[in-house]
């Protein structure tokens, strides 16, 4: 039997003094995307010591099933959500942090500007709504940010008390909780930041055929195996 699946995306381009930005976004209108297992088919390849955060490819009908998926924080607390922050400074100030602290960021990253949440406000502020504990170097925030970044100018400073900042610094790194280590999840949207031209055209078209992969995969059935040819191969 098959499927009558449909996938749309919103493919937002756009360039920044600091690369070429690549804004994909599943439309999870029932009119528009169907079934519900194919609103969060992009697949984002998980921030590593040496890696960032990148879309990896818009999934395959088997990746639906191999990886993880972004879900509501009552449920699994904050995974693969925006909320971590690290950086050797907070490691060093990890004793003196409590949740509660104020998360400041600024200047913002300059993609955030063109980002509809929080609209950019600078500066962006959160509070501390986890820590990583002693030997850790990162917080979790109460909000998400914005996407992923690096090269962050932050503070964290006593929510009482301003003045008295617990850690700074302008090595900063935002990016997915990922307490489990998992190598990709699947999410419904993603900003991704690209230094070359061809490298975010590239990434741009494979989103397209992809797509049009998956929903063909959808709508697959024996009927197109069958059948008895007679071909000749030289």
């Amino acid at each position: 039997m098959t499927i009558d699946a449909k996938l749309t995306l919103d493919l937002e381009r756009f360039v920044l003094g600091s690369g070429y930005c690549l804004h994909v976004k599943v439309d999870t209108a029932p009119a528009k995307t169907d079934p519900a297992e194919l609103f969060k088919s992009l697949l984002v390849r998980l921030r590593t010591v040496t890696q960032p955060e990148v879309l990896a490819r818009v999934c395959a009908r088997t990746d639906l099933a191999g990886y993880r998926e972004k879900l509501p924080a009552p449920l699994v607390p904050f995974e693969f959500y925006l909320v971590r922050l690290s950086a050797p400074e907070i490691q060093t100030a990890m004793g003196s942090i409590v949740v509660g602290d104020d998360i400041i960021i600024d200047p913002v990253p300059e993609l955030w500007s063109h980002t509809p949440n929080p609209g950019a406000p600078s500066p962006f502020t959160a509070r501390v709504w986890v820590t990583g504990g002693l030997g850790t170097d990162y917080v979790l925030a109460d909000v998400e940010f914005p996407t992923y970044a690096k090269g962050v100018t932050f503070q964290i400073t006593e929510h009482l008390v301003p003045g008295n900042v617990r850690a700074s610094g302008t090595d900063g790194e935002v990016y997915r909780h990922n307490p489990d280590g998992e190598m990709y999840c699947r999410v419904e949207e993603d900003y991704t930041l690209f230094a070359d031209l061809t490298e975010a055209i590239n990434k741009l078209e494979s989103c397209r055929s992809e797509a049009l992969g998956l929903v063909k995969d959808y709508e697959r059935s024996g009927t197109e195996f069958e059948g008895d040819t007679e071909e000749l191969f030289t």
